[in-house]
């Protein structure tokens, strides 16, 4: 063989047919890592994870079959259950779809081997776990969201990576940087679900922060306190040793607006409606009312 040995890792519990089939292989004699680390579900950001199950409203609403995909569903629940240590109380809508999926998550919780339960928080402050479908709320969908996250994502080319890529001069030369939209990004942890008219209040007040803060920025306009995105920018120019650190400033906050009203005008009310594109033109007028 071209290996010695064979180490096997599972992102979920194994199923007793899958085990007894490899408790029959000839392969089994050289299995020296056998483990089952329960990482079926992809952590996008600190607080939400998702399946990446395309398919799942289909299998479940539109189609035979629906109790195999709960099944998959509920292993995968387990999984982030055993990940956190929690033996969550569970507690779910009433649809046929949501309350099969409590039951089969209950049941699978149960089917713990007791090493795996013993490692789960059983006290008075177990988790919660609230099982709804989408039935639940079948408006959601069809609305669009207010915060900062949603409008970069309709404005600027973000890659599946979460990676937006921009120029900016550096004395007459372009630069062309990256950005890594992620957790640890000092801006886009705190910003990305706040209304966009908090995102610009919190922006100014942090940035206004960072200069009371460090002794070593000195602004020509002194010490007055600034009030909108157009006086900050100003500010960051008199500031060039923290280019670098201002950069994801522009990007997250003042390049959005900049983008919406030079370039993306007509293809931002036509996608997302007059009320959207005219809320963004008022918050323009706004700041350049205050300076």
């Amino acid at each position: 063989p071209l290996y010695n040995n064979v180490h096997l890792f599972f992102t979920s519990r194994l199923s007793e047919e899958l085990f007894k089939a490899i408790q029959k292989a000839r392969v089994r004699r050289r299995i020296k890592t056998f483990r089952e680390l329960n990482v079926d579900y992809l952590a996008f950001e600190s607080q939400a994870f998702q399946f990446d199950s395309l398919e799942s409203m289909k299998s479940l609403f539109a189609a035979p079959g629906g109790q195999e995909e709960i099944n998959r569903i509920a292993e995968r629940l387990v999984t982030v259950c055993t990940t956190m240590g929690e033996l969550p109380y569970i507690r779910s809508g009433t649809s046929p779809v949501a309350s099969s999926l409590a039951s089969a998550v209950n049941k699978k919780l149960r089917d713990l081997s007791p090493d795996a339960r013993g490692q789960l928080n059983k006290g008075g402050d177990r988790a919660l776990l609230l099982i709804l479908d989408r039935t639940f709320d079948p408006v959601s969908p069809l609305l669009h969201e207010f915060t900062y996250q949603a409008m970069i994502y309709d404005l600027l080319p973000i890659t599946d990576d979460n990676v937006y890529e921009y120029t900016f001069d550096n004395g007459g030369d372009e630069v062309v940087k990256k950005v890594l939209l992620d957790e640890h990004d000092f801006l886009w942890p705190k910003l990305r679900h706040l209304h966009i008219a908090d995102c610009i209040n919190r922006v100014i007040e942090d940035f206004n922060t960072f200069i009371k803060t460090n002794k070593a920025v000195k602004l020509n306009r002194g010490r007055k306190e600034l009030t909108s995105l157009k006086q900050m920018t100003e500010a960051m120019k008199e500031m060039p040793q923290y280019q670098e650190m201002f950069a994801k400033v522009r990007l997250f906050v003042y390049a959005c607006f900049t983008h919406a009203h030079t370039t993306c005008p007509v293809r931002f009310a036509h996608s997302h409606g007059r009320r959207l594109y005219g809320q963004v033109q008022r918050y323009r007028i706004r700041e350049n009312s205050t300076d």
